[in-house]
């Protein structure tokens, strides 16, 4: 039961580094003149305006660190289901 906790975390955190790769650097490709705006001349006013204007975008880089954030927390569900069916 060990070995196939430590592989449901492995094949997560495989998940998460494809979805950083993938998703996470079309989603920084898409708002490349924006963020060339903000290199220019950082405001908040400019970053919720490239969120904003780029929604797509903006749940790409959404996304990525949710994952991350629920695999590192354990607050997955394949985590509960795991736990439930442990006898330990």
């Amino acid at each position: 039961m060990k070995r196939l906790h430590e592989l449901i975390i492995w094949s997560r955190w495989l998940v998460i580094i494809l979805l950083w790769l993938v998703i996470g650097s079309l989603s920084l490709w898409g708002m490349r003149s924006d963020i060339s705006l903000l290199m220019e001349h950082f405001t908040w006013a400019t970053v919720r305006h490239g969120l904003f204007h780029n929604r797509l975008s903006a749940i790409g880089l959404g996304i990525a660190p949710d994952r991350k954030v629920r695999t590192y927390n354990g607050e997955d569900e394949m985590t509960k289901k795991t736990q439930k069916a442990s006898p330990l």
